[in-house]
């Protein structure tokens, strides 16, 4: 029987590729855009949304191309016929690493747009994304 640190490099591999990667980034600056009246956002408001959101999309390319390089050189390490735990750790934390610089930045965008909006847009907004979440990605399920 093998030992527990032989399942190590599959277990990584099945956490490298079953991480979600982030959602389109301007989806949330369409949808403020298709709501902006109902908001009551400023144009003012809009275009210091809009250049949170063009700023952060420049970093996510940036950190997004670490995190494939990242991914490449773990997926290299994974092929070895033996690969060191050691490697195969320090490749791991590397991926992980470079996904969550990648989160951080659509945190901080969220956070900097709410410092934009005012405490009832916000709640509005919210409220507006609660309610269209479901249609994203399907149509509603009929209640019976």
């Amino acid at each position: 029987m093998k030992s527990p640190a032989h399942f190590i490099p599959a277990i990584m591999v099945m956490f490298v590729v079953s991480m979600p990667t982030s959602a389109h980034p301007l989806r949330g600056l369409d949808f403020l855009r298709e709501n902006q009246d109902e908001l009551s956002i400023t144009d003012e408001q809009f275009d210091e949304i809009e250049e949170i959101h063009y700023s952060a999309r420049s970093d996510e390319i940036e950190k997004r191309a670490q995190l494939e390089r990242a991914e490449l050189e773990f997926q290299k390490i994974m092929e070895y016929d033996n690969p060191a735990e050691h490697d195969v750790m320090k490749a791991f934390e590397r991926v992980a690493t470079a996904r969550m610089e990648l989160e951080k930045i659509s945190i901080l965008r969220r956070l900097n747009v709410k410092q934009v909006l005012s405490d009832e847009q916000e709640r509005e907004l919210q409220r507006l994304m609660r309610y269209r979440k479901p249609r994203m990605h399907h149509e509603p399920r009929q209640r019976r």
